[in-house]
């Protein structure tokens, strides 16, 4: 396993974890202050590591 399939994969590992976190938040009835902003910060995590995602996946499809 290279360096990138490594990066990968804690990338496609993170973005799981920050996706079962906001479907934790999700199924809540209602979100505390401290929760709300927990999960913008979590979209904004999770869209950013699915962009670094699809970056390492089309320089692997180059290379």
């Amino acid at each position: 396993m290279d360096v990138s399939s490594l990066a990968l994969d804690d990338l496609l590992a993170e973005h799981r974890r920050l996706d079962a976190r906001l479907r934790e938040l999700e199924s809540q009835r209602s979100l505390t202050a401290v929760e709300q902003v927990e999960y913008g910060t979590l979209k904004k995590q999770k869209l950013l590591a699915k962009d670094r995602i699809v970056r390492l996946q089309a320089a692997d499809r180059r290379s």
